[in-house]
């Protein structure tokens, strides 16, 4: 009886002591798979506090308008991660890069966002509105975020033909010269239309078809930078900040052209240091 009990409780020990591994080992599996999961944060356009879609106008200047495509390019994304240095312990105050995820709409460094609307589909979830990160951090450690609204001078001026996505896409690139269109905004409102391309101008190059060997006279690259809240991971593009002091109806366009009045007032309103088109979500 004896034997019999003790051979009991040796059993009832492993069968336990089997229930604790299993348990852990489902936790430390779910911990990885967590590490291992994109970071994604989401993209809202809208007009001042108004949450923008391709069935939702806004009103600018008395007068109605929707977006018809409003697409853009960001790329160099950095931010501050207060986590500690894995070497030193200490806490890291630099900037670092967040590679992104590659997809339809990311490469390793760039990513195209937005979405084209047209008469018989006006459905805000289509396009791509969320960056998909490599989980190289923890998003509650992460206190500022920048990043370039515009394609690097290494990339912009590449073959679309061979390029991978999401540079090859045909309605986001002029030529091989100027290169991409960083963001394409194109409105419409009920007796009007309204479009604003962003590039690069003044690009020397031997024929439309050959890329410049340098930079391009006025790149039209612009760098933002705020602070960033982990428990809302979402970043806003502001219409309202880039169309200020701009009358819609007084030119029907801008292609970045520096010469053009129109197009210098959207161009200083992306230079200014405070320009706030993009913003966190509590900004």
């Amino acid at each position: 009886m004896f034997l019999w009990g003790l051979m009991s409780d040796i059993k009832l020990f492993f069968l336990t002591l089997l229930k604790i591994t299993a348990f852990f080992s489902v936790l430390f599996s779910l911990a990885a798979c967590d590490r291992n999961q994109a970071v994604k944060i989401t993209v809202t356009p809208v007009y001042q506090q108004q949450v923008l879609a391709c069935n939702k106008p806004f009103s600018h200047m008395d007068k109605s308008w929707r977006y018809q495509q409003l697409q853009f390019f960001i790329s160099d994304l950095e931010v501050i991660s207060q986590g500690d240095d894995s070497a030193s312990g200490e806490v890291n105050n630099l900037w670092q890069t967040w590679p992104m995820l590659e997809s339809e709409f990311q490469s390793g460094m760039v990513a195209l966002l937005g979405q084209v609307c047209s008469p018989d589909d006006r459905d805000a979830t289509s396009g791509n509105w969320q960056l998909a990160l490599a989980p190289s951090f923890e998003l509650s450690s992460i206190s500022r975020i920048r990043f370039t609204l515009g394609v690097p001078f290494s990339l912009n001026h590449q073959n679309p033909l061979t390029q991978k996505s999401p540079l090859n896409e045909p309605s986001m690139f002029w030529v091989w010269r100027t290169g991409h269109k960083f963001l394409r905004l194109e409105m419409v409102s009920k007796d009007d239309t309204w479009l604003f391309h962003l590039g690069s101008t003044g690009c020397s190059a031997v024929s439309p078809v050959r890329p410049p060997a340098e930079e391009c006279r006025q790149p039209n690259r612009f760098q933002f930078e705020f602070a960033f809240d982990s428990k809302t991971p979402e970043l806003r593009l502001d219409l309202s900040r880039l169309l200020t002091q701009v009358t819609l109806t007084r030119e029907k366009s801008c292609q970045s052209a520096p010469e053009n009045p129109h197009c210098r007032q959207i161009l200083a309103n992306l230079s200014e240091p405070e320009s706030r088109l993009f913003r966190g979500s509590d900004d």
